[in-house]
């Protein structure tokens, strides 16, 4: 790292130099932003399943889900997820038996909600 004190020496070092560049040459500007421009997320959580799959069928999977908090999760259930609500990084994972949580709540950004439903399947070490 210099400072100002070691790039005035270098650069009255090399000043007389063309074949050297000022240490600073090769550095990358990065833009600065406005606070209003940094997006601020914030994800509250409504409810929360651990879930396994019981039947994988060609569009959506068959799982019982057991509750871990939020509203109107009283009572074991089961559902169908489609297909397009399990990401493609876990879509290899999917098979009866296979273990996952599901989320469901909202993210707030900026000021603006949005919902979201995530399926995270777990990545279980096999001895």
């Amino acid at each position: 790292m210099f400072n100002n004190a070691d790039t005035s020496i270098y650069t009255a070092a090399t000043s007389g130099s063309s074949a050297r560049q000022s240490p600073r040459a090769n550095l990358i500007d990065f833009p600065v932003y406005a606070a209003a421009q940094v997006r601020r997320l914030a994800s509250i959580v409504l409810a929360e399943w651990e879930g396994s799959v019981l039947e994988v069928q060609p569009e959506s999977i068959v799982a019982g889900l057991v509750p871990i908090r939020g509203v109107g999760t009283d009572e074991e259930a089961e559902a169908e997820i489609p297909w397009d609500e399990i990401a493609d990084g876990d879509r290899d994972l999917v098979r009866p038996g296979a273990l996952f949580r599901l989320s469901v709540g909202y993210e707030v950004a900026n000021g603006t909600r949005s919902r979201f439903s995530r399926v995270v399947f777990r990545r279980l070490l096999l001895l």
